[in-house]
């Protein structure tokens, strides 16, 4: 075989080698940058108490709802009314936290309407690492048990309205719904792993 073909079939084989071993070794770099990036991250723990039954559930809030998450609407660090700066002009360390459109569905209490959007708070996984939380992505359907805020409880609600809601106990106040009508707890705490809806408005 002549020399200058080969020589040119090598060549033509290490150029199409070689911007896959490119893109191979910037897709690791990428995935080592966001590993290291999500490690150098805070924990967040939170001593939830814990509600097995969806009795127990219930009797703990304010309100129940079905539906599905929206876009998140704004991010913000809770300071329990804090002011933002100290004395010295340092600022004060809270806990980040998110706050998502939820579209109702149905709900048990007549202070929320079906089609009505209300305002959910959820701590802020982009910013901490939780192994007690779950992430809410916009689309989710889920039930909600719901514990009521407002500014007055809450001041650094304010930006968001007269009125927000958190999920009681973190996850153990969310589920799944599935195409089926039924609920999956995210909280391995409640006994059943699956519930009927009927079961939870009664």
């Amino acid at each position: 075989m002549d020399g200058k073909l080969l020589a040119t079939r090598k060549a033509v084989r290490v150029s199409h080698v070689r911007p896959v071993l490119v893109l191979l070794l910037v897709a690791g770099l990428i995935l080592s940058v966001l590993i290291l990036k999500d490690a150098l991250k805070p924990s967040f723990a939170a001593d939830y108490p814990d509600y097995a039954t969806v009795d127990a559930l219930r009797a703990v809030s304010d309100a129940i709802v079905v539906g599905q998450v929206g876009e998140s609407i704004g991010k913000f660090e809770d300071r329990g009314g804090d002011p933002e700066f100290d004395e010295f002009g340092d600022p004060i360390p809270g806990i980040p936290m998110e706050v998502f459109a939820f579209n109702v569905s149905r709900a048990s209490t007549s202070e929320i309407a079906v089609g009505d959007t209300i305002p959910v708070l959820w701590v802020d996984l982009d910013a901490v690492n939780s192994d007690d939380l779950t992430r809410l992505h916009p689309g989710d359907e889920l039930v909600l048990f719901l514990e009521h805020l407002t500014p007055a409880s809450a001041p650094d609600l304010a930006k968001f309205g007269d009125e927000v809601w958190v999920p009681v106990s973190g996850d153990n106040g969310v589920m799944d719904v599935g195409s089926d009508g039924s609920a999956s707890p995210r909280s391995s705490v409640v006994e059943k792993a699956v519930i009927d809806l009927r079961d939870i408005f009664g």
